[in-house]
């Protein structure tokens, strides 16, 4: 056996020299397995401490930077640092002193130097404590750390601390023998031949080794090492295997490593007992933190408007019918089923271990009562015990049109809302029947109480969605309480997240909300997970929701946020902790309950858990909380525009569209710079059960045959499979007549495609071009042609035309080439395309070129450039996905494009357009982005308008005009800072009628956050106008559409959310 050498280091264990053979076991095939469906359940085996990069991150090839001037923990895969939480520092110098105390007691041969194997992990009631595994001595030979040796003063070691005084509980090593008996039945015995609800078999943390077991210090230990960790699945064969060969074995009980950045590790330190037993550590220890978010980030986390509260309303009848809810859920009337004509059921069995379980039947229930509404739901359907286990996912889609959050492949990030249907066994009824008889508790506060909340919020919610940001799912899971514990949860983040690389915004869990002490307390906590994104939902819950929530709740709540390290936090003992050791951003709502208060009281797990021990008005306003809650999360974070198109139709209107997520919206205006205000139309939206269920990416308006046709990216619910479709309008004005659906547009490999726009080639023939993946896998998107036997139908292959090849193209990955647009100049057909990925500052475009009387379909026929036409430049950044028109007198070329926001920015985009020429072989010379404050002359043939300064405005009550050489003639006006800050422009039209008006405005409110000024015509009329953050003094536009009456108008603006400033106001009339 190989001594490592004395000194503090970390040993991976790729290259262990202990765990070798467990490592050929667990690291390759363990961790493979975390991502399988091997339904194996959370308690059976003690999960890895995940650090750095969750599985999640690691899944998802998600990076998240160190955050600067905290000590943060960040995600980089590349890095060789060992993420640990600070506070185990300070616990692990208290304990190993003790260990080492208590070891050289015992010892007659004091060394110099003794090293101790241990690794972080986490413990009772959600606490990170030590594992002490190993002790190398005189570096010669090694000893497992003997805990009957070891005694912990109860003063510091405690299961749950109260104080910084205190410490938790660590792990020692406990053996079990096989050969005992006792220790064979607690191993290997099935979890329903304990005499405890609550204890399973040991076998899923044990490192197997052999009988040779030495227990003192001053002999080499002979103990070899053959397994360990090994997948519960395995127990019954593994144990049948010692009992069929007499061999015996130890179990040497340990949870398993920690992990970093998906590497498990355990660490070495050196105690150097010359020197007061100093404890060394690896260098390479990041000892990390979990920061507060600032006031600025949680404002920027806001939803940006109050449409959330104004179409939040609870019907008259929302008491009496939670009230019946309750009643029927919990078992203590008749469950009557909405549409199966006299099912009536009397619910008593609802443990996932129960073969007969009535889960189903709920289940049943639910998705009638969905249905009733009109709302998709989606079973999940999976076995334990050989026993049919289902989870219910309901899918309430968002609606909004003025969001825009496009992930790459992916959904809009849902917010998750989630209860477990199932209940425990009552503890009373089984010490009372000598251990035997398991009774399910009719569990109205646990968890009915949950579930009715997901119930009545359907309908609330179904509201609110018509213009929210994010898709809302309602997850009814099962096997939440013991035996099965964490069953449903695992399953559901595996099958609909983890697997397919489904991102979501954040969790918000109800479990037990029902019941409060005396019926007087009126604590409501809001628990968030370990990570600085669930703190500051947890802070948007308690200190912005609540405040506009809390008038219109049917009793006084007092929530109280609590961090995931405070002693009083509940999170740990519910579905939750899954969320958060697999890294997803989680927030639980609970009653006032936790280790330390009301967790020991009547109605906990026993007969008592009725609907007599329920606070219905309690209940009903928590509720009411948690339903305001995931509105107004629906409504977070929405973007300002991506992937614009533009198409001047020869009437002259100018029709616009772009990325709304949820349906499709035309604009139009009679000018180019007047679209943002122009007159708008959803006209079509998504449905649920269809290939066009969800993410509608990309649409383009095009006028062929006569006919206005609309193509546009979208996909089914139930995948993230990307298909293009086609819709039809005959009436020859878009605004008027229907659009109606032609169906998917495909050749016959029907692979995923995006980014579809057609090509009328100059002799009539039509070519659809998108981009598309080869095979099923997201490797790279490449751009293909087909021709097309009519606006809706492709008749031929598809044949590649562009892949990416070159550096600044396969820069990111997945590799992309998308977003193809056409226009043709004498002979020449040019098509640009968007290269790199989209959510970086590389983001750029590219051109290739075909003559119009070449054979399109041949691959040959096209040219490309190896080197970018458009990208980042004079301070703007990753411009692409544009589209090409003409000025209003069909003088001039204009394009039309997104950029981030501001460097790194991602998703979050504007939408510009500037004028380009023609180069000599007649492509396309666009130049270089024009920087934010370069002023552009005006499309030609637009009206001139009107400009009135700010410096020359009405200002009373802060603001004031200062010199900015950025600004247009030379002065802006900042401080609109109060609530009755006020600029006011006096403004003259010759003529009554609408108007455009364009507002210069800049914002740099700290947090990037989203800002906005109030706007009134003749102090009446009032409106909100935003202004995007691109820092101060980088000029940007907001534009609205107003009607002003003939003669003099007063147009004032105050002060909106966060802070922002004006330049000029411009004003023409809406021809």
């Amino acid at each position: 056996m190989n001594i490592p050498p004395a000194g503090p280091y970390v040993t991976w264990f790729i290259v262990c020299f202990l765990f070798n053979t467990v490592m050929k076991y667990w690291f390759w095939e363990r961790y493979a397995l975390l991502f399988s469906i091997a339904m194996d359940t959370g308690d059976d085996q003690h999960l890895p401490l995940y650090t750095g990069c969750k599985p999640v991150e690691l899944e998802l090839n998600i990076q998240r930077s160190q955050s600067p001037n905290t000590t943060d923990m960040y995600c980089d895969v590349n890095s060789n640092e060992i993420f640990i939480p600070k506070t185990l520092k300070l616990t692990a110098e208290i304990q190993i002193q003790y260990i080492i105390e208590q070891y050289l007691a015992n010892d007659n041969n004091h060394t110099n130097n003794i090293t101790i194997e241990l690794w972080p992990t986490l413990g009772a009631f959600g606490f990170y404590t030590w594992v002490y595994a190993r002790l190398i001595h005189n570096e010669t030979h090694w000893i497992w750390i003997d805990s009957s040796l070891i005694e912990l003063p109860e003063s510091n070691t405690v299961d749950a601390p109260l104080n910084t005084s205190q410490y938790p509980e660590p792990y020692f090593p406990h053996l079990y023998l096989t050969s005992n008996e006792t220790d064979y039945n607690l191993l290997f015995s099935d979890l329903l031949e304990f005499d405890s609800l609550y204890v399973k078999p040991l076998f899923g943390d044990c490192l197997w080794t052999t009988d040779e077991y030495v227990s003192t210090l001053k002999e080499k230990q002979l103990t070899k090492i053959h397994s360990g960790w090994l997948n519960v699945n395995d127990m019954g064969q593994f144990g049948n295997k010692i009992q069929q060969s007499g061999q015996h074995n130890i179990c040497v009980l340990l949870p398993q490593p920690a992990q970093t950045n998906g590497k498990p590790y355990t660490l070495f330190v050196n105690i150097n007992i010359n020197n007061s037993n100093k404890i060394e550590w690896p260098t390479n220890i990041y000892w990390y933190t979990v920061s507060s978010p600032t006031l600025n980030e949680i404002k920027n986390a806001e939803p940006k408007t109050n449409e959330w509260y104004n179409n939040l309303k609870f019907p008259l009848n929302f008491n009496d019918s939670w009230t019946k809810d309750m009643y029927q859920l919990s078992g203590a009337h008749l469950l009557e089923f909405p549409q199966t004509i006299n099912k009536k059921l009397n619910l008593t069995r609802k443990s996932s271990i129960q073969s007969d379980n009535q889960l189903h039947d709920i289940i049943d229930y639910l998705i009638e009562r969905y249905k009733q509404l009109n709302i998709k739901t989606e079973r999940q359907i999976f076995t334990w015990r050989n026993i049919t286990q289902e989870n219910l996912i309901v899918y309430l889609p968002a609606s909004g049109n003025s969001c825009n959050i496009k992930i790459k492949n992916q959904s809009i990030e849902p917010v998750i809302f989630i209860d477990h249907i199932d209940t425990a066994f009552e503890q009373d009824t089984f010490e009372n029947s000598n251990y035997t008889k398991r009774q399910t508790t009719q569990g109205a506060d646990d968890n009915v109480s949950g579930l009715v909340a997901l119930l009545q919020s359907a309908q609330i919610l179904q509201q609110t969605q018509l213009t929210a940001c994010r898709d809302i799912w309602l997850v009814h899971l099962t096997g939440e309480e013991y035996p099965a514990a964490s069953l449903g949860i695992i399953y559901f983040l595996v099958t609909s997240l983890l697997k397919p690389k489904q991102q979501i915004y954040t969790a918000v869990i109800v479990d037990m909300i029902s019941h409060r002490v005396n019926h007087s307390d009126p604590i409501v906590q809001v628990n968030a997970a370990d990570s600085k994104q669930s703190l500051l939902i947890a802070e948007l819950t308690v200190n912005h929701i609540f405040q506009k929530i809390k008038t219109q709740l049917y009793t006084e709540l007092k929530p109280e946020l609590r961090q995931w390290s405070n002693p009083f936090a509940y999170l740990y003992n519910t579905d939750g902790v899954r969320f958060n050791e697999y890294g997803f951003t989680c927030i639980l709502i609970n009653e006032h309950i936790n280790y330390h208060e009301n967790f020991e009281r009547d109605g906990y797990h026993d007969t008592q858990d009725t609907v007599n021990l329920i606070d219905f008005k309690y209940g009903q306003a928590v509720t009411q909380y948690a339903i305001a809650t995931v509105a107004a999360l629906a409504h977070s974070n929405f973007q300002d525009g991506a992937d614009p198109w533009v198409y001047k139709h020869t009437n002259g209107w100018y029709y616009f569209t772009r990325t709304t997520g949820g349906n499709v919206v035309i604009w139009r205006s009679r000018t180019l710079t007047g679209i943002d205000a122009g007159e708008s139309k959803i006209v079509w939206s998504t449905k649920g059960g269809t290939a066009a269920c969800r993410d509608v990416w990309a649409p383009e308006i095009h006028f062929i045959q006569n006919k206005w046709y609309i193509y546009f990216a979208a996909r089914p619910c139930e995948n993230d499979m990307h298909r293009m479709f086609v819709l039809e309008n005959v009436n020859g004005d878009p605004f008027n007549g229907d659009f109606l659906e032609k169906g998917q547009i495909t050749d016959w490999t029907n692979k995923w495609a995006i980014d579809g726009t057609v090509l009328q080639n100059t002799n009539g023939q039509l070519y659809f071009i998108w981009s598309g993946w080869e095979g099923d896998q997201n490797v790279r998107q490449i751009l293909y042609i087909a021709h097309m036997s009519n606006p809706w139908t492709i008749d031929s292959a598809r044949v590649e035309i562009a892949r990416p090849v070159h550096a600044w193209e396969t820069n990111h990955s997945p590799y992309i080439n998308e977003g193809p647009q056409v226009i043709i100049r004498n002979n020449q057909i040019n098509l640009v395309y968007s290269a790199s990925g989209s959510w970086t500052n590389d983001y750029s475009l590219g051109i290739i070129t075909a003559k119009t009387d070449s054979d399109l379909l041949n691959p040959y026929s096209w040219r490309k450039r190896d080197y970018p036409i458009f990208q980042s430049a004079n301070g703007l950044f990753g411009p692409g996905h544009h589209s090409f028109t003409k000025s209003k007198d069909d003088r001039q070329d204009w394009i039309v494009y997104h950029t981030a926001r501001f460097s790194g920015s991602g998703w979050t985009r504007n939408v510009r357009t500037q004028p380009f020429t023609w180069n000599t072989d007649d492509t396309p010379n666009l130049g270089a982005p024009h920087g934010p404050n370069t002023l552009l002359t005006l499309p030609s043939g637009e009206p001139n308008r009107d400009r009135y300064e700010a410096e020359s405005a009405s200002l009373t009550n802060g603001p004031y005009s200062r010199f900015e050489v950025t600004a247009s003639n030379g002065h802006k006006v900042g401080h609109i800072d109060l609530d009755n800050s006020l600029v006011e422009f006096s403004v003259q039209t010759a003529t009554s009628g609408w108007y455009i008006i364009i507002v210069r405005t800049g914002n740099g409110s700290n947090g990037n956050a989203l800002a906005s000024h109030y706007l009134t015509i003749n102090h009446n009329d009032r409106r909100e106008i935003f202004v995007v953050n691109s820092g101060w003094n980088n000029w940007g536009t907001s534009t609205t559409r107003l009607w002003l009456n003939a003669g003099r108008s007063i147009l004032g603006f105050t002060k909106g959310l966060n802070y922002a400033e004006i330049d000029a106001l411009d004003i023409f009339l809406d021809l």
